[in-house]
């Protein structure tokens, strides 16, 4: 009797996901997926993209779309589908890491149209990440002054070829004079805020570059 039960139950349940699953459009999200790795061997990172446009333009039908309408709601909607890699940062060339799709997300767009999508997990193994190059950010820079009544101007004019651009910027707040010292240090300003120390150094790295120096001393030439 018991086993009678349980194969009744099962067939009920294959027969509820065959109803669920009738009339519905099946999507290889994996077919629409880009990931990319960039930055340096060491400290490489990955992202991932997912082309809801096209996506969307492929089975117009399933999202209830005619010729003449826009395909835009639906495909802001196919972008609210969320996923993480396995590891995405500090990615050597030869790491394999797996992109796995959120569940409820998933869910979520296949209540709201008439698709099931199909959501494997996909592993990427990481190539094509540059070495790292060892980068001393006052090789592009030139140094000269302005004097003006005993009162000694650095000025800092940075070449046109530094990989990335810096600020370089005096920390002496008082006025110089023939034969003192004084300390440039690099920084960056990134949205009218100024980047930290450890943000400029993760900056680099992403850029393939590790800085070698982030402050170098000076010194006023002395006159006559």
């Amino acid at each position: 009797m018991k086993i009678r039960k349980y194969i009744i139950l099962s067939l009920l349940m294959l027969a509820v996901m065959a109803l669920t699953a009738c009339g519905r459009t099946e999507i290889r999200l994996n077919e629409y997926l880009t990931a990319k790795v960039s930055g340096a061997n060491g400290s490489g990172t990955i992202g991932w993209t997912l082309d809801a446009e096209t996506l969307v333009q492929d089975h117009r039908a399933a999202f209830g779309l005619n010729e003449q309408d826009s395909p835009k709601a639906a495909a802001d909607a196919v972008r609210t589908l969320t996923g993480t890699f396995s590891q995405s940062d500090s990615l050597f060339n030869g790491d394999a890491v797996t992109f796995a799709w959120d569940s409820d997300s998933i869910c979520a767009l296949e209540q709201a149209y008439k698709v099931k999508l199909i959501a494997d997990s996909m592993t990427v193994t990481v190539s094509g990440l540059p070495e790292v190059q060892q980068l001393d950010p006052f090789g592009y820079v030139t140094v000269g002054y302005q004097e003006n009544g005993g009162e000694v101007l650095p000025l800092l004019k940075p070449t046109g070829d530094i990989p990335f651009w810096l600020d370089f910027i005096v920390t002496e707040q008082t006025a110089l004079h023939s034969g003192d010292s004084f300390t440039v240090r690099i920084g960056k300003t990134v949205s009218g805020e100024e980047m930290t120390q450890e943000q400029i150094a993760d900056f680099a790295l992403n850029q393939g570059y590790e800085i070698t120096r982030f402050e170098k001393e000076y010194q006023v030439p002395k006159s006559g």
